[in-house]
């Protein structure tokens, strides 16, 4: 009977154990899942606020770039050829279109003297205006961009770009060109904001200049702006702050725009942006309560069976059936749980074991729970050689901190790579045995979707606010009645003309690039990957054969290595080769003895690197996390030319292909850029 209550002792710890360690497993998971979903869910939407912030900061600055040129050369206009006035602010008005309200002059008296709207009967007082205040106060020659106001004739908001005029170096008046602020809120409507987003453009003395949404309530009301002025403050950010408007939390993203003083901001509503994650949360909330119900319940009949073993011995032999089929109850449950359940041992000795595995082995690792009991160690095996020493380092800080043991890891099934996430609760012994008990899903699709869902994000964004309206077609037709109109120009008056002309032209030149590199950045992650075997050596000498083609008269040492071949798509390879050997033949065009070299290398893990180098500009390693984003330049286009897509295309065929790109360079050092291909 002794014997018999050991063994009713022992088998009760173990049952404790077992579904104390489950509940643990499954609990942490739900609990893992729930805060990286919502963590996820922010990151992603703090990226899209982040991308929609620096596209209407553009939009803006090249807006206002554009109004200040009219200033400047309108007002040349007025002291040197008054006559003219009227011709060149239409064709201003017209060039700036639905954005500008009226384009005026006020005296050195603060009297308005000219406007494209008429003068009226009466003399228009303007000395209390902001803008005419600031040029009075101070003569010197700067732009100015005053608060929202209400034109006293017009009853319309409108912003104020103003700047000063001077004859022979005396204070003459202001020139005004009236913003209308409902341009950029419609512009910012018609975006792909979220709904319930705001888009808001504020001045840095507080006042909101635009508002996207309740336009007429809001604007030229102020709010705190300490955020973005104060020093060193960064130009541009990503924070979470509850609204002064209606009390929600956002999460706002903005650029500042200092030369204007102004900062756009775009902020999503927190409520809405994590609503689905915890709709969804929600559900398995549901799930985990129905399991640990079950669980408990199983355990507590087990339990209850075990206790009336104590009574005689054929409650005994009743209990023992009763366990066997509580035994084969646990392990169906476990089998239908998605995953592998585990308890894994490591002795003090160093030796290890494992006591329990589920049926889910085999999914997750290509092994049978009998292959895991006798030979423990063929679980390590199965673990990616990358990934064998963090998963190592992750169990004996576990071991140490007897923290919950969490990683992602990749393993080896067949010819495939897939991926694992392990969380395990540890426990120690008496005799020190440290014993886990843990739950491991394959989350390979999981990992492919969150990639594949990013990258479609970034690919809808960039695509949909670029070429939405069809703008090659339009772009077309004025490059080319641009070009016939220029033919009809003859004689000197028409001087001025040809000049306007040849910078249309080249407008529409750069912004046809513009769209090609979109389209083109667009379409790597849209397009269907073919794999071959793609030989990288042909391919770049082919590439260089056609630089050296279109430039014959540049000597460059091209040194290429051969035998360089990869599996990949051949298409996005040549792209990749286009770009790395276009920027390295553009940025040694200043070297008396260009020099590029493509080859390969061997990394510390045994794996190919391939490399372009060159001995070029290079750059500054201190912002090479601008490279592969789109946009960014660390040059400027007066040094050379470029807009900033070339290397995000690259960046994004390379992840497509598995692999990674880097850069290693220093100012007047030359730049090599390495990549791997899965």
């Amino acid at each position: 009977m002794q014997t018999s209550l050991t063994i009713t002792k022992s088998w009760r710890q173990t049952v404790v154990l077992l579904v104390a360690g489950f509940l643990a497993v499954l609990w942490g998971a739900v609990v893992w899942n729930y805060q990286r979903s919502e963590n996820d869910r922010i990151n992603d939407s703090r990226q899209e606020t982040a991308f929609l912030a620096l596209l209407y900061a553009k939009h803006a600055a090249a807006r206002f770039s554009e109004v200040d040129r009219a200033l400047q050369d309108l007002r040349k206009t007025w002291v040197n050829r008054p006559l003219d006035m009227k011709a060149d602010t239409k064709e201003w008005g017209d060039s700036l279109g639905k954005a500008v309200l009226q384009i005026a002059i006020i005296n050195a008296d603060g009297f308005l003297a000219y406007s494209t709207l008429g003068m009226g009967d009466k003399p228009v007082d303007l000395t209390d205006r902001e803008h005419f205040k600031v040029h009075l106060e101070n003569l010197t020659d700067k732009l100015f961009v005053s608060r929202p106001v209400k034109g006293r004739r017009s009853e319309k908001w409108s912003i104020q770009l103003t700047r000063p005029i001077f004859n022979k170096e005396k204070f003459v008046g202001v020139i005004v060109l009236s913003v209308d602020p409902q341009y950029f809120a419609d512009f910012y409507q018609e975006g792909s904001l979220q709904k319930g987003g705001r888009a808001t453009i504020v001045r840095d003395t507080g006042e909101r200049m635009v508002m996207n949404r309740e336009f007429e309530q809001y604007i030229g009301t102020s709010i705190d702006v300490s955020r973005y002025t104060r020093p060193h403050s960064p130009l541009r950010g990503s924070f979470r702050a509850f609204s002064q408007l209606d009390g929600l939390e956002y999460l706002y993203s903005y650029v500042r725009l200092p030369t204007y003083g102004l900062t756009v901001a775009i902020g999503y509503s927190l409520a809405e942006t994590l609503g689905p994650v915890r709709s969804d949360q929600l559900r398995i909330l549901i799930a985990a309560v129905v399991v640990t119900l079950l669980v408990l319940l199983l355990a507590l009949q087990f339990l209850r069976a075990l206790k009336n073993q104590e009574t005689a011995q054929k409650a005994l032999l009743q209990s023992q059936r009763r366990l066997k089929a509580r035994d084969t109850l646990l392990e169906e449950l476990s089998e239908n749980v998605p995953g592998v359940i585990y308890q894994y041992q490591w002795f003090p000795d160093g030796s290890t074991s494992y006591p329990f595995v589920s049926k889910g082995v085999e999914a997750v690792l290509n092994l049978t729970p009998a292959q895991v009991y006798s030979k423990p160690g063929l679980v390590f095996g199965r673990v990616h050689p990358d990934d064998r020493e963090a998963m190592a380092a992750s169990i004996a800080e576990s071991a140490s901190t007897l923290e919950p043991w969490k990683l992602e890891f990749r393993v080896k099934q067949e010819q495939e790579l897939r991926w694992v996430a392990g969380l395990s609760q540890p426990k120690k012994l008496d005799d020190g045995t440290i014993v886990w008990n843990g739950f491991a899903s394959d989350v390979t699709a999981s990992k492919k979707t969150t990639v594949a869902l990013q990258r479609a994000n970034e690919e809808l964004q960039t695509f949909s606010y670029s070429v939405s309206h069809d703008l090659r077609s339009p772009l077309s037709t004025i490059g080319g009645f641009s070009a016939l109109l220029g033919k009809k120009l003859t004689g000197d008056d028409n001087e001025k003309a040809r000049h306007y002309l040849s910078r249309i032209q080249l407008a529409v030149t750069q912004m046809d690039r513009l769209i090609v590199d979109l389209l083109t950045l667009a379409q790597v992650a849209r397009s269907t990957l073919k794999h071959e075997v793609v030989d990288l050596s042909a391919l770049a000498s082919h590439v260089a054969n056609n630089l050296q083609t279109r430039q014959p008269e540049r000597q460059v040492a091209l040194h290429i290595e051969m035998g360089l071949k990869v599996r990949g798509d051949l298409g996005l390879l040549r792209a990749v080769l286009e770009n790395l050997l276009g920027n390295a033949w553009k940025y040694s065009a200043k070297q008396a003895e260009a020099e590029i070299h493509v080859g390969q290398q061997v990394d510390a893990a045994g794996n190919q690197v391939f490399f372009v180098r060159d001995n070029g500009v290079g750059f500054d390693m201190a912002y090479s996390g601008k490279l592969f984003q789109p946009f960014e330049r660390l040059h400027t286009p007066a040094e050379f030319a470029g807009n900033g897509v070339g290397l995000a295309t690259v960046n994004r065929i390379i992840g497509r292909h598995g692999g990674r790109i880097w850069a290693e360079s220093a100012p007047g050092q030359g730049a090599t850029f390495f990549f791997t291909l899965s």
